[in-house]
């Protein structure tokens, strides 16, 4: 399930859909496990479904010179998935009104240095889990 949604995140960052090819078994049913998988995503999908769905395809994204986490984009909102020592770093960006972990809306402490427009993020260990934990980042809306 880590695997999957994990692949899902990347695909939707890069602007894509993921089409996932696990084929049934000559009975046509699919193997009890994949069941399982399924039940996992629903679960996952409840909390954190809004950095995946109706995200902003288009520029301007956090871009590779700025960050090597996969982000996706929401008018105002970063939703950023961690690295695998829960860490987010991006570089050249405002300061944010507030980070949260989305799974649970708990707030995360967050550094942001000025002079570099640098924001850090350390996802502390008792808050994750074994899927993929997507932190929100909330900008103040500008006017266009």
């Amino acid at each position: 399930t880590n695997t999957l949604l994990t692949e899902l995140i990347r695909c939707r960052a890069l602007g894509g859909n993921l089409l996932v090819n696990i084929p049934p078994r000559g009975n046509g049913e699919m193997m009890d496990w994949f069941y399982e998988v399924c039940e996992e995503m629903e679960g996952w999908m409840k909390h954190s479904q809004e950095a995946v769905y109706g995200v902003n395809l288009d520029a301007p994204l956090p871009t590779l010179d700025q960050t090597t986490i996969y982000t996706t984009k929401k008018d105002n909102v970063f939703y950023t998935l961690p690295t695998i020592k829960n860490m987010i770093a991006i570089k050249e960006i405002d300061a944010p009104i507030s980070i949260t972990l989305l799974r649970t809306g708990e707030n995360l402490k967050y550094t942001y240095l000025e002079q570099e427009r640098t924001i850090s993020v350390k996802v502390p260990e008792a808050l994750t889990t074994d899927l993929p934990d997507i932190v929100k980042i909330v900008f103040e809306k500008k006017n266009d």
